[in-house]
């Protein structure tokens, strides 16, 4: 009897934050960290997530759709804030009377 070398098609992955090595089937998710590539297995999710590892194909939550910073808020937000800026005549002052200029 002759024995045979088996070989698999999938590569050999491990997690980027234990290091252990994945399973056939086991899914990796993939995040980014500044740029790099991280494979991360399931059980390592929260702690890729707590060290700011952000997932792939998700935007980062203080970004907009075009990475820029959304902190504009509602629309009743922006226009309460653009009427609390405007100028307001002093308390106590009579009010201008029409054809007054």
């Amino acid at each position: 009897m002759e024995t045979r070398d088996i070989r698999t098609e999938t590569p050999i992955t491990a997690c980027d934050v234990c290091g252990r090595t994945l399973l056939t089937g086991e899914v990796e998710q993939v995040y980014l960290d500044g740029g790099a590539r991280r494979s991360v297995c399931e059980l390592c999710i929260a702690r890729a997530s707590g060290a700011g590892w952000i997932r792939e194909g998700t935007v980062a939550p203080d970004e907009g759709r075009n990475g820029v910073a959304d902190h504009h808020g509602s629309l009743f937000g922006r226009l309460r804030g653009w009427w609390e800026a405007q100028p307001r005549p002093p308390v106590g002052s009579p009010p201008d009377a029409p054809g007054d200029s």
